[in-house]
């Protein structure tokens, strides 16, 4: 009997602990799991979104640059000086000459805010005939033909050969650029005159826009990462496992790499090309023929630690509690009789896998401490269970704890708890960001149509831009004030331009000092002013309910590079968002450059139309002057006619006088006396 009970209880209490920590470890790692993979395809999912935007941000960037009245001016500049220069369509470019360094510095700044401020490595402008003629970091590239020079074979002449083909916007993959043996890929956009191609302008885009975007690690971990690969199973992106440069230069050939450019979308456990166990998120990319395979994976020892850890506590709470049931078994065993029939029946219900009731024994020897225990233990086994089906229905909050969250078990399932709370929580902000995200990029996609359709009319685009964005951003009331300067005094003022209110735009006429008010200072500043705290009688929103006093003020300057075109003016009567006040700073970049390239259309036109009533002036001064000779010409020939009959007369008179002394002379000569 000791022995049999011996046994019994060793092996009762064996299979209830190892089906107990088997069930919650089994059930957890599922749930881990799922739970990884979601995260991994979000991350993925967001990566390909970033992508996106980076080569739409790219499409925009160059269709606003080649339909820009700059590009048409730079365009129309270079033929004439080819022709004054008498430089040939055929071959390469000179780049030399001291005329065209003075076009390129007329240009350069327009062009050289694209490689400053949005990371592009160049903006170049090819000709209709494949010559590079315009660079802002004037490589070797510049002065090139795409046609029959060294780059005929390059991305960048497959791009213009692209463009002068379809005549509308196109991308080129990265490769490995030939004068820099580093890889870019290529945007270009046709400038067209009168429907005709007359150049393209061209971005060059550095791999380390991928990696910027690649490379965020946020939700990865330490081995987690992000790979791109292309359709010829080159990678688009630079590992953060490998120390030497992977771009274009490592190939990653697997199934993952091969679904993914099939279109496919999946999540598995397996190894990567460098022979690691990992859990990986694979899908496809594309954009403007572009084919791309992203990867998305983490290692499986970082991603299954939390659950490892678990496994050794369990391991360790089972050897205990063998070791445990053998002390009690060898001690106790003879003194168990009738109370151990009860116990056994209890027993012997875990070890099948139940949830007894607890124990009524309340003997006060060793067995009722032992039935203290089991009872214990059931009610741990009991939140165990409890545990495992709220974490496996994704309840992270659950408030069950095992063990008061104390011991090595407790602890663990603790910790796994918070962990996959944390990684539900992060999946939400995740979402949450990629909502606003899309927001902003939309946002700044319709903007950047209005400011392209608009920037020859300053009242209009002022009008659009208000009224679009009180909507968008869920305002009430708008005003955008453009900065002025006085003709005689020179004096700068604000003139406000547009407002709107209620969806209706409305038109009043207003000027601010500069320094003036909050408008006027924060003109003044060039700093964003945000205010929750609107003051009194600043601003009233009248409505057919009557006034009342918003609840937000927005000021936002509209400069470019430190320099002022105007303030931007938003009330709302809910506070408004930071991600909607970084998204109105963006768009107001954008308006500050459309107003300024306005600003440069104008002064281009004034000083046009002078130089034209200049010509015609000297037109007109060199007319009067050419009748002013003639006129001085006919009265010199009047008055040499006139002196050459004055001498003839002269002459004349002379002769007739000599004939008359003559005739006086002989009659006096007859008068004589002989």
């Amino acid at each position: 009997m000791s022995d049999k009970l011996v046994i019994a209880f060793m092996s009762t209490g064996m299979l209830v602990v190892l089906l107990t920590g088997l069930g919650a470890y089994f059930l957890s790692r599922q749930a881990l799991e799922a739970r990884i993979f979601d995260q991994m395809e979000s991350i993925r999912e967001n990566k390909t979104t970033s992508l996106n935007d980076l080569f739409e941000r790219a499409f925009d960037d160059g269709l606003v640059l080649a339909s820009s009245k700059v590009s048409q001016d730079l365009t129309k500049r270079l033929e004439e000086y080819m022709e004054e220069q008498f430089i040939s369509t055929s071959g390469a470019f000179d780049r030399q000459n001291s005329g065209y360094n003075t076009l390129y510095n007329r240009f350069i700044d327009s062009y050289k805010v694209y490689v400053q401020m949005y990371g592009y490595h160049d903006v170049l402008v090819v000709n209709s005939h494949g010559q590079v003629v315009f660079s802002v970091l004037k490589e070797e590239d510049l002065g090139q033909n795409l046609k029959t020079g060294v780059l005929s074979g390059s991305g960048l002449a497959n791009v213009w050969r692209k463009v002068a083909a379809t005549g509308a916007i196109s991308l080129e993959d990265f490769s490995l650029y030939q004068i820099s043996g580093n890889p870019f890929a290529f945007v270009g956009a046709p400038i067209l005159r009168s429907g005709e191609l007359v150049g393209t302008v061209v971005l060059k885009i550095p791999a380390s826009k991928v990696d910027q975007v690649l490379e965020a690690r946020r939700g990865l971990g330490e081995t987690g990462q992000v790979l791109a690969i292309g359709s010829d199973f080159l990678m688009r992106s630079n590992s953060n496992r490998v120390s030497e440069p992977t771009f274009l230069r490592q190939e990653i050939r697997n199934d993952y790499v091969v679904n993914a450019l099939a279109k496919q979308e999946a999540t598995a456990r397996g190894l990567d090309h460098m022979g690691t166990a990992v859990l990986v998120s694979h899908g496809p990319f594309s954009f403007a023929g572009l084919n791309w395979a992203l990867l998305a994976m983490v290692e499986q020892d970082e991603a299954f630690a939390s659950l490892y850890r678990i496994r050794r506590f369990l391991v360790a709470i089972t050897l205990a509690m063998v070791g445990l049931l053998l002390v009690l078994a060898l001690g106790y065993s003879r003194a168990i009789s009738r109370p151990l029939r009860d116990l056994r029946e209890v027993i012997m219900r875990l070890g099948e896998g139940q949830l007894p009731p607890k124990s009524e024994l309340a003997t006060r020897d060793e067995i009722g401490e032992m039935s203290k225990a089991i009872n214990v233990l059931i009610e741990n086994l009991h939140n165990t269970r409890e545990f495992a089906l709220e974490v496996g229905q994704g309840k992270f909050d659950t408030k069950v704890n095992v063990f008061n969250d104390k011991g090595d078990l407790g602890e663990a399932l603790a910790s796994m708890r918070d962990s996959l709370l944390e990684v539900s929580q992060q999946q939400a902000r995740l979402r949450d960001q990629e909502t606003r995200r899309n927001w902003a990029t939309q946002g700044i996609a319709l903007f950047s149509d209005i400011l392209r359709q608009n920037n020859n009319d300053t009242e209009e685009l002022a009008a659009k831009v208000v009224s679009n964005l009180v909507k968008y951003i869920g305002a009430v009331q708008g005003g955008l004030f453009v900065l002025r300067q006085g003709e005689r005094d020179q004096r700068q003022y604000l003139e406000l331009m547009a407002t709107y209110a209620f969806n209706r735009r409305k038109f009043i006429d207003k000027t601010i000092e500069l320094g003036e008010g909050l408008v006027g200072a924060c003109a003044i500043e060039k700093q964003t002013i945000h205010m929750t705290k609107v003051p009194d009688h600043y601003l009233e929103i009248a409505s057919g309910f009557g006034k009342t006093k918003p609840e937000s003020l927005l000021i936002v300057p509209l400069k470019l590079e430190d320099k002022l075109f105007g303030i931007l003016e938003l009330a709302s009567l809910k506070p408004l968002d930071s991600h909607k006040i970084e998204f109105v700073e963006k768009v107001s970049e954008n308006i500050a450059s459309t107003l300024a390239t306005s600003a440069m259309n104008r002064r281009t036109q004034q000083l046009l139309e002078a130089s034209r009533q200049q010509q015609e002036e000297l037109h007109s001064r060199e007319e009067e002057l050419r009748q002013n000779m003639e006129e001085m010409q006919a009265t010199q020939e009047e008055a040499l006619r006139r002196s050459h009959e004055m001498h003839d007369r002269i002459e004349l008179l002379e002769h007739e006088n000599e004939q008359l002394r003559a005739e006086l002379e002989g009659l006096e000569a007859t008068q004589r006396p002989t």
